[in-house]
């Protein structure tokens, strides 16, 4: 999860997921909220989703978190406002 800008409230999170492969049938967005909903309190459950077939990673396998945080600032145009 990394901060995405929003024109609104200045930053949202935003959670970029990582599907296992080989299942049958994943979790939609919607599934993923409402279990994040029920561990987490309101103010920590993301505003934004994505999904995606491969989270970057640097050189030494570790998450690309500079990486995912330019991704969404280009999606941002792309959200609803």
């Amino acid at each position: 999860m990394i901060g995405s800008p929003d024109q609104h409230y200045g930053e949202v999170i935003h959670a970029f997921i990582e599907m296992e492969p080989g299942l049958e049938k994943p979790p939609t967005v919607e599934q993923l909220r409402s279990y994040a909903s029920e561990k987490l309190a309101a103010y920590k459950v993301p505003d934004r989703w994505t999904v995606l077939e491969k989270l970057p990673r640097i050189s030494v396998g570790k998450i690309d978190r500079v990486g995912l945080h330019l991704m969404a600032v280009k999606m941002g145009a792309h959200f609803p406002k």
